[in-house]
This record gives C-alpha cells, sequence and structure tokens, in this order.
C-alpha cells in the first residue's frame, strides 16, 4: 500500500457504510484516524525524500559551478574578452540552475506518481479483472491528448530559450556600459 492511499481507503470503507446504514461512531472515527495518519504519513514521505533529493542536487550543482570556474581559468584569455559577460552568465547561473528541477523533482515525483496509479491498476484487476480494462481506456485518450498537445514544444521551447539569453547578455553589457556603473 503506497503512502498516499489511506485516505481514499478510508473514504471507500465509509461510503460502504453509509450506503449500508451503519450508525456506529468509533467505526467511522477508526477510518477518519487511519486516513489522517496516512495522510500525515505521505506528508513527511515526501518531505523527507525532497530534502534528501534537494541536498545531493545542490551538492551535484556546486561541483558543476566549481567545474567550470576551473575550466574558465583554462580557455584563452581572448574568448573570456569576446564572449558576452551575459553569456558567461548564463553558463554559470542559468544552465546549471535548470539542472535542479530535473534532479530534485524527477526522481522523488515520478517515482512516487509511478507507483501509485500502479498500485491501482494491481487492485482494479484483483478487484474485477472484466471491470478493469474498461477502466483503464481512458489512458490512450489521454496520451493522445497530450501528445497532440507537445507537437510543436521543440520549437517553441527554442524560441524562448534563444530570447531569454540574448536577452541576459544584452542586460549585461548594457549595465556594464554605463559609466557610472
Amino acid at each position: 500500500m503506497c503512502a498516499g492511499s489511506p485516505p481514499y481507503i478510508a473514504v471507500s470503507f465509509i461510503a460502504g457504510a453509509l450506503l449500508d446504514g451503519n450508525q456506529d461512531f468509533n467505526f467511522y472515527l477508526g477510518w477518519c484516524v487511519f486516513a489522517a495518519v496516512g495522510y500525515i504519513a505521505k506528508a513527511f514521505l515526501m518531505g523527507a525524500s525532497t530534502t534528501t533529493s534537494h541536498k545531493a542536487t545542490f551538492a551535484v550543482l556546486g561541483e558543476i559551478r566549481r567545474l567550470l570556474a576551473a575550466k574558465l581559468e583554462r580557455v584563452p584569455l581572448g574568448y573570456v574578452i569576446n564572449t558576452p559577460l551575459g553569456k558567461l552568465k548564463a553558463s554559470f547561473v542559468g544552465r546549471v540552475k535548470q539542472m535542479e528541477v530535473p534532479l530534485a523533482h524527477v526522481v522523488p515525483e515520478v517515482s512516487a506518481n509511478l507507483v501509485v496509479p500502479f498500485a491501482f491498476v494491481v487492485v482494479l484487476f484483483v478487484l474485477g479483472w472484466r471491470l478493469a480494462p474498461a477502466s483503464l481506456e481512458t489512458i490512450p485518450i489521454g496520451l493522445g491528448c497530450y501528445a497532440a498537445e507537445m507537437r510543436d514544444y521543440a520549437t517553441k521551447r527554442e524560441k524562448v530559450v534563444s530570447a531569454k539569453n540574448h536577452m541576459g547578455a544584452t542586460a549585461v553589457e548594457y549595465i556594464g556600459d554605463i559609466k557610472v556603473i
């Protein structure tokens, strides 16, 4: 059982008991406590996994920045002078920062977001193998809609990244050319 499933399990038993006419307060209280403990466990485990993945990610990102700085020391001075400061800043800050999301969030969130649905698919087949395929036919429809939405993603993203890099390089050069600064 996954840490996020107890509230759903509790609601299903509570709904069944309500439909059966059960009026035992302790029965409902027990399932509410079960749901609350499951929800708190989910929040705690999610926080622990996110904290751990962020600590590891920031250690990796710090090492990448140190390696970039060491590489910059070995680059010819002419390259450094001719390269806009915004481009160098984008490499040190922007590109390294872009790695934070995949490293820190993908591992804990994707694993949680894959384990729970697969666990419930197993539960569906255990409860009723004839009804489970009917419940799962929405997945190809959703994947088709997602594929249609992501059709031109690469070109759209490239335009945004290019404009952002150009804007950063231009801003740094503009500020660097102001005599007062």
